[in-house]
């Protein structure tokens, strides 16, 4: 009897990891953008911006968990050259109409600044809009804007990221 209870508990357990894998599958993606970002920290001006999210849904399809990375670079008044290293999580409030997504959120995060040999790590803050196209078969296109405070509000960034993106 032992030994049946164990087992039928087992079965459970698997069932349970393979339905919650499979609701996962269906409610996470991972996409790459690229775009201007407007800054306003050493100077100001316009600089490029590479970034990665990977959203999760883990409740329910209106909620969104999205930590991402981020590369921005450009070059301050003096002429050296700053290099971030974003990393961050959003929260976000996602809606459905057809094909489209549109969401806003905040989240927060650190800084990474590198100048030279000089490094440099800020508390960073940001809300985020924009929305998701799905292409189907797991494909998707994306356009955000990310307002993001540094420091949290000594400097700033606005991110306008288009990107390519897919769910699995």
């Amino acid at each position: 009897m032992n030994r049946l209870t164990c087992l039928v508990f087992a079965s459970i357990a698997i069932l349970c990891c393979v339905t919650t894998a499979q609701a996962q599958r269906e409610n996470t993606e991972i996409c790459f953008s690229a775009g201007p970002s407007f800054y306003d920290l050493s100077g100001t001006g316009t600089g490029i911006e590479l970034d990665t999210g990977f959203s999760l849904r883990p409740t329910s399809r209106i909620l969104v968990i999205e930590p991402s990375v981020a590369f921005f670079t450009y070059e301050r008044d003096g002429g050296e050259r700053s290099r971030w290293l974003f990393y961050e999580v959003s929260f976000q409030a996602e809606g459905r109409a057809g094909r489209f997504r549109p969401y806003a959120g905040a989240g927060f995060g650190g800084g990474l600044e590198t100048v030279g040999s000089d490094r440099q790590s800020d508390l960073v803050v940001h809300l985020a809009g924009g929305t998701r196209i799905d292409f189907g078969d797991g494909y998707l296109a994306r356009v955000e804007l990310r307002l993001r405070g540094i420091d949290p509000w000594n400097g700033s960034t606005a991110f306008l990221g288009f990107g390519l993106g897919w769910r699995f």
